[in-house]
């Protein structure tokens, strides 16, 4: 991607269908999924495929989602795709997120203002100033999901 490339503006909830977490159990990398095709008060399921750790939750028993940092909403579980540069974190639900924050990040976009909702909003302004850790954490995050996976 290059600098005149524009990035359309995203919104978190378009990455909350399929969520790395860490387990519970044994803090790998699990996977939180919509189990159905609801629009509001959808199911969704954690499973780990490393100790076998399965949970269901169906989002109506929970009330109103909460978009927090580094957690993801329906379990409350600490997002595996998480990381701590140089004085910030840096998250993201999956790795089409992360590829997304990869896309802005070399894109730089800073300046431009984004709604309250949207990925960008939700970048620390770190992201732009100190491009190159912030590319190299991105990649890092990526290979531990990759190495998980083998």
């Amino acid at each position: 991607m290059t600098n005149q490339q524009v990035i359309q503006q995203q919104f978190l909830d378009k990455f909350l269908d399929f969520i790395l977490v860490k387990c519970p159990n044994c803090e790998l990398c699990a996977r939180v999924v919509k189990l159905d095709k609801k629009l509001s008060g959808s199911t969704h399921s954690c499973t780990c495929p490393h100790c076998g750790y399965i949970d269901v939750v169906n989002a109506d028993s929970q009330g109103p989602l909460e978009l927090s940092e580094a957690v993801d909403p329906f379990f409350q579980l600490p997002l595996y795709l998480e990381t701590i540069c140089p004085e910030r974190r840096l998250w993201a639900y999956n790795l089409d997120h992360l590829q997304y924050i990869e896309s802005y990040i070399e894109v730089k976009t800073c300046g431009a203002c984004f709604d309250e909702l949207s990925v960008e909003h939700s970048l620390p302004d770190w992201v732009i100033h100190k491009q190159k850790e912030a590319l190299n954490e991105i990649q890092r995050l990526k290979d531990t999901v990759f190495c998980t996976f083998k």
